[in-house]
């Protein structure tokens, strides 16, 4: 390092040039003398360098990455700081910029570890069918046919077997599972079902509610202490009614909160944190058909698509605080899709038109231009300031940063289908039995991961940045390490 009067630029000055500087020069200037480094490390520098790279969301539980296995090699390891030295340890927007970095340089060089949870299951299980699935950093549930939920501990080489919870009802397929800390709920006959770990270490169920329109009184229920008359008067008076292929639900990660809608009359908001209870939303219409539902930052409001007959087509901003509907944003034409990415809510009529709201002045950002999308199915994803959207054959991303607005379109084989977002500009396909990572900068196919699907199989999809969860119909679930 140069001596500290070799270098004379006074701090204010130093700090609005490193604002323009990117991070591969940032960090050669940190080498120049002490006095640029303790102005480089700063938290105001290296997390505008998170948001401009889209890292946002990877970090907003940023303690949590220290607690995660890495199975990747070679793991992410932190600078060192030596007590004798005399730098200051780095900020702590620094190292999570350097976690980051290392994360996504995984993504986009194909450096990953594969987990299969056939044999796993199998050895505590033996022969049961996994019917659903939810993970965060520390745990990974499943829930099978059975009707029981195994809770496994994320570890390196392959999950640790930590309990086997038995719900309500015995041999009643466990349809949905969501995780959060260790509480978790499930949907079992057409039930919501929510559990809590009480003080002596054991899953209790805090309360249920049937997930249909119009549903007669519950009786008293305990965890495994259902008989087959009780079961049945379950089948009989909730599940015959229950709309499986209605049921629909949105959650906010990394916060507690999924809301239900498509098989009940409003909108069910479950807050899953210990204490949490579950809302019902008062919509100010009496007939209505909800289309779409998002949940916004930090799942503080929620945005729900409607049609109603004198209302017409709206998006209800409601506030989950405040119990109340801020907001009323009309289109006029019926919204099929909405998606919310930290100021913005991106909707997608049936027309195949995008329009960007402004969520917090209220109104239209911006219409798009149409995009021939002809086919009904559209699938909607939000990453960074691009929508990225799967239309027949056609995958589009539409960037919007600045007001300014860019298209690309890449035309794919019939049997490819966009899976998920990844990390950053990376999105995933899959085709046939292989997944593909793509890159929306230059347009290109990173690279493949061949023959972990089974072609026969359809698989849903999700990624939570450190993996990607592979959830096939029938067969279990596989997990694609980055971190």
């Amino acid at each position: 390092m140069l001596e500290e009067n070799e270098v004379a630029l006074p701090p204010e000055i130093l700090s609005m040039i490193f604002e323009y500087l990117p991070a591969s020069d940032i960090g050669n200037c940190s080498m120049v003398c002490l006095k640029w480094r303790e102005e480089i490390n700063r938290n105001e520098l290296w997390r505008r360098l998170c948001l401009q790279r889209g890292w946002a969301e990877v970090l907003d539980q940023p303690e949590v990455w220290s607690q995660t296995t890495s199975r990747v090699e070679p793991n992410f390891k932190a600078p060192e700081q030596h007590e004798e030295s005399r730098l200051s340890p780095l900020c702590s927007w620094h190292v999570d910029f350097l976690q980051c970095a290392h994360l996504y340089n995984n993504w986009k060089n194909g450096h990953y570890a594969i987990q299969e949870f056939d044999e796993i299951v199998s050895e505590h299980l033996g022969h049961v069918l996994i019917t659903s699935m939810d993970l965060n950093q520390m745990f990974v549930v499943l829930g099978d046919d059975t009707g029981g939920v195994t809770i496994w501990k994320q570890a390196k080489q392959k999950p640790e077997f930590v309990e086997y919870v038995p719900c309500l009802f015995s041999d009643a397929v466990i349809s949905e599972i969501f995780l959060e800390g260790t509480s978790f709920a499930v949907i079992q006959l057409g039930l919501l079902q929510v559990y809590h770990k009480n003080e002596g270490g054991k899953y209790n169920i805090c309360y249920s509610k049937a997930m249909i329109k119009h549903a007669p009184d519950l009786p008293p229920l305990s965890p495994g202490g259902t008989d087959i008359a009780m079961e049945d008067w379950f089948v009989e008076n909730i599940y015959e009614h229950f709309e499986e292929d209605e049921f629909r639900y949105a959650r906010a990660c990394p916060d507690p909160i999924v809301a239900f809608w498509g098989t009940i009359n409003s909108v069910e908001v479950l807050s899953l944190k210990p204490g949490g209870d579950l809302k019902t939303l008062t919509l100010p219409y009496e007939n209505y058909k909800i289309n779409d539902v998002a949940l916004g930052a930090h799942a503080s409001v929620i945005f729900i698509a409607l049609e109603n007959i004198v209302a017409g087509n709206v998006i209800l901003e409601y506030s989950l605080d405040n119990d109340i509907c801020v907001k009323q944003l009309r289109d006029t034409s019926t919204i099929m899709r909405i998606h919310v990415n930290y100021n913005f809510l991106v909707s997608v009529n049936e027309q195949g038109i995008f329009t960007i709201w402004d969520c917090l002045k209220g109104g239209k950002h911006c219409v798009l231009p149409p995009l021939g999308l002809t086919s009904p199915d559209i699938s909607l994803a939000l990453f960074g300031d691009s929508i990225l959207y799967q239309s027949g054959n056609t995958i589009g991303s539409v960037l919007h940063s600045t007001g300014k607005i860019q298209f690309n379109k890449v035309e794919v084989e019939p049997s490819t289908k966009f899976l998920t977002k990844g990390m950053g500009d990376l999105f995933i396909l899959r085709n046939g039995a292989d997944v593909e990572v793509w890159s929306w900068v230059d347009k290109t196919l990173k690279y493949c991961i061949e023959g972990i699907l089974r072609k026969e199989d359809r698989y849903a999809a999700w990624c939570n940045d450190a993996c990607i969860v592979l959830w096939g119909f029938y067969t279990p679930p596989v997990l694609i390490w980055f971190w």
